[in-house]
């Protein structure tokens, strides 16, 4: 009889075949599944729907404190980010990786790294 997989067989992500199977709520465990996911505004508003970002802060031009709804276990995790550059040419970088949130920046490039804000989408892979 099949049986629900663990939360460390998810983390694992080893099991094949028949024997557990994944259930709605277990499958944020598995390594391959995006654990945050936002679209952000120009205005620096987060957009409906997201996925595991508790709120953003606008703390000034170009610069965003993204908020995670669950921590990760740790620092360590990748994101997978893009902005709405039209006809400028902006340039994203993220520091102060930490595990509930993260610091993202936007400049545009071209007038001397000038912070701008723009839309911005992105999404994070790790462990939680």
């Amino acid at each position: 009889a099949a049986i629900a997989a663990t939360q460390a067989e998810m983390e694992a992500a080893t099991a094949t075949g028949d024997a557990a199977f994944v259930t709605p709520g277990r499958t944020q465990y598995h390594p391959g599944v995006a654990k945050v996911w936002w679209h952000i505004t120009a205005a620096g508003a987060l957009s409906s729907p997201d996925y595991g970002v508790s709120s953003v802060g606008d703390t000034s031009a170009g610069l965003r404190a993204i908020n995670f709804t669950t921590a990760f276990s740790s620092a360590v995790y990748a994101i997978s980010s893009s902005i709405a550059a039209g006809s400028m040419e902006l340039q994203a970088w993220f520091d102060t990786f930490a595990t509930g949130s993260i610091r993202h920046g936007i400049s545009l490039s071209i007038s001397g790294y000038t912070a701008t804000d723009t839309i911005t989408t992105g999404s994070i892979h790790g462990d939680q």
